[in-house]
């Protein structure tokens, strides 16, 4: 499984799956404006409080082996610096 976002690249499933702790002290609420099905992949546009963001899932034999995210990141740049 490999994750491919604006500030952070993850590996393995734990290291995605522990990302979104970071956001959770300035994410108040995830909408999920549409998915997307074509063939094997899917896109997820999710809105989180204000900043749209989609998520780019390639699942294979039912578990998902990469995702790769666009978001506009300034919101949350300060979470992900390096020098927090």
């Amino acid at each position: 499984m490999a994750f491919y976002g604006l500030f952070e690249t993850y590996r393995n499933g734990e290291g995605y799956l522990a990302a979104p702790m970071g956001l959770l002290g300035i994410t108040t609420r995830v909408d999920v404006r549409t998915v997307i099905v074509q063939g094997p992949d899917a896109a997820v546009l999710f809105e989180l409080e204000t900043t749209p963001a989609a998520d780019w899932q390639k699942p294979r034999s039912g578990e998902i082996v990469e995702v790769r995210s666009a978001v506009d990141g300034r919101p949350f740049e300060a979470v992900f610096s390096r020098d927090h």
